[in-house]
């Protein structure tokens, strides 16, 4: 069963925050390599877009390195949030008035 690690340590405010950091750091390098590193014109709705050609492999890609070296389990919310340069879905958000 996958566990994401968010979810099975979700206490763990600093990890995740820094985890993320580095995921939106390794995403940019990467689209840098292929060239990706301005968005393009035209509609990101598009299958044919670079970025929808990309994302998935990119994905796939940071999934396996962060399980591999950091035995930690990426969600889909990190990854599409830095992937896009979101701000981290996960940051902790004072609610005090």
């Amino acid at each position: 069963m996958l566990a994401y690690t968010l979810m099975t340590d979700p206490a763990n405010h600093e990890l995740h925050a820094q985890e993320f950091v580095q995921l939106t750091e390794w995403f940019a390098a990467r689209k840098r390599q292929l060239g990706m590193s301005e968005v393009p014109e035209g509609d990101l709705y598009d299958m044919h877009h670079p970025y929808n050609r990309h994302c998935e492999n990119l994905f796939k890609e940071a999934t396996q390195l962060w399980l591999a070296q950091r035995e930690y389990h990426l969600s889909p919310g990190q990854l599409m949030a830095a992937f896009f340069g979101l701000p981290n879905p996960n940051r902790r958000v004072s609610m005090d008035a």
